[in-house]
């Protein structure tokens, strides 16, 4: 599996010539990571006008059809799947207040179609635990006393920025010193509250997706236009249009577990998932 990486769909030089090296083994898989939304040091307002973006949508289906040319094209490796090793939307720990609330849910669901749409086999989620891109949050508490010293020199910009609380995880182990002396400074030693442990909306999105979309893809549409986007509020509206993907329902929905029930004569349904962007209510006749 190789290369592991990220890289822009046309900057293909490098990749294309890695691919051809007589040196390079057979690869099983070519594996890629895909953060579509950038870095994450940004104001939560534009981390989420950015997820219902179009551009930032199409910013991944981009990439991995890029990827899938360069297999066509390799005389050698075009036998090898594709893989997505990382998918966590924006990279340097996501965006406290919007990669870790519902509105992620929308450029998610909407990677997970696209992705199978383009034939993607492997898709692995950045990360289950740690930053503000994880599926599940252990909580956090305020030590009474350090824990120990800090093992990086960004520790202080961190904890400044609020990553003690949004990445407890990592921030626990890497910055404990940082932690404890911004908690103590910022709230005149009042400690501050516990953080509860809870679960993500995307680990909802994915866990629904695990259940009701199997692995046979078909092609869906939503044909409806709903004009131009309107500002409203705090957040601009979308420029998106509503995106359809479809599956076979897995025979495996018929028994149900989890979150979903038992879906009778799932044998010959599909499952049919719409991301509708906008602010307008949007209708599906079917």
């Amino acid at each position: 599996v190789a290369p592991n990486v990220q890289w822009p769909a046309t900057d293909d030089g490098w990749l294309g010539e890695l691919l051809a090296a007589p040196a390079l083994p057979l690869l099983g898989a070519l594996s890629l990571h895909a953060y579509p939304l950038g870095p994450g040091n940004m104001s939560v307002r534009d981390m989420t006008n950015k997820m219902l973006r179009a551009d930032f949508l199409e910013r991944l289906q981009q990439t991995v059809a890029g990827a899938q040319r360069l297999l066509l094209g390799s005389p050698r490796q075009h036998s090898a799947a594709l893989w997505v090793a990382e998918l966590g939307g924006a990279y340097n720990s996501g965006r406290h207040g919007a990669t870790d609330v519902y509105v992620s849910s929308f450029w998610y669901a909407d990677a997970l179609g696209s992705l199978a749409r383009l034939g993607t086999q492997t898709v692995c989620r950045q990360t289950l635990l740690g930053g503000s891109y994880s599926l599940l949050s252990l909580g956090w508490r305020h030590p009474a006393a350090p824990q120990g010293d800090d093992t990086n020199e960004s520790c202080d910009g961190w904890a400044a920025r609020g990553e003690c609380a949004a990445n407890s995880y990592f921030m626990g182990i890497t910055c404990p010193l940082a932690c404890w002396v911004h908690n103590k400074t910022a709230s005149a030693g009042v400690v501050t509250p516990a953080l509860p442990r809870r679960v993500h909306p995307d680990f909802y999105t994915a866990a629904l997706w695990r259940a009701l979309m199997g692995p046979t893809v078909l092609r869906a549409a939503v044909r409806t236009r709903l004009g131009k986007p309107r500002k409203k509020g705090r957040a601009e509206d979308s420029d998106a249009e509503p995106r359809a993907y479809a599956a076979c329902t897995p025979p495996s929905a018929a028994r149900g577990g989890g979150m979903v029930p038992p879906i009778a004569n799932a044998t010959g349904a599909l499952t049919l998932l719409v991301v509708n962007p906008r602010r307008h209510r949007l209708s599906v006749p079917l």
